[in-house]
């Protein structure tokens, strides 16, 4: 009897992944410029790479308009004392 094998690719997993994620954390959508399915595209890239969300959420950015608006690690969007 022949096995049957099946092949996943990344968007697979990904896809699967996230689906399975917002089913069960039931993210609420906090803001319209980061809905959950973005952020858990982050954290899930985080994962995969074994780095920090932030490094991935820069990695994710575009030039002109980022997922998620994060303040630069050399500046600081609060003020502090």
């Amino acid at each position: 009897m022949r096995h049957t094998q099946y092949t996943l690719t990344r968007q697979d997993v990904h896809r699967l992944a996230t689906d399975r994620l917002l089913t069960h954390l039931r993210l609420p959508q906090a803001s319209r410029r980061c809905p959950p399915a973005v952020l858990l595209s982050v954290v899930l890239l985080a994962a995969a790479r074994l780095t920090s969300v932030f490094a991935a959420a820069q990695r994710l950015a575009a030039p002109s308009a980022a997922p998620c608006s994060l303040p630069s690690p050399t500046t600081r969007s609060w003020s502090g004392g």
